[in-house]
């Protein structure tokens, strides 16, 4: 059981180590063209790195039997219009 508590952050970190590595890399190219499709994109990987946080908050909440897993649930079901 202390194994999963463990692994679990550990694999969640070796996720999204190349995710934060792609970002590095792309701002060093990073152009200055600005385009409705270029916010479009942006606003699309700020919304599904949002929703992999709180998805990730959530299931270790519901995991350890946290009292506020219930609010982290509510808040990643929460949906906002872009």
């Amino acid at each position: 059981m202390n194994l999963k508590k463990v692994l679990i952050p550990a694999l969640s970190v070796s996720l999204l180590t190349p995710t934060f590595m792609q970002t590095v890399h792309a701002e060093e190219n990073m152009s200055g063209v600005m385009t409705p499709a270029v916010e479009l994109r942006g606003t699309l990987d700020h919304l599904l790195s949002e929703h992999f946080a709180l998805a990730v908050l959530s299931m270790q909440k519901q995991y350890d039997g946290d009292e506020s897993a219930e609010a982290a649930q509510a808040r990643l079901n929460k949906t906002q219009p872009i």
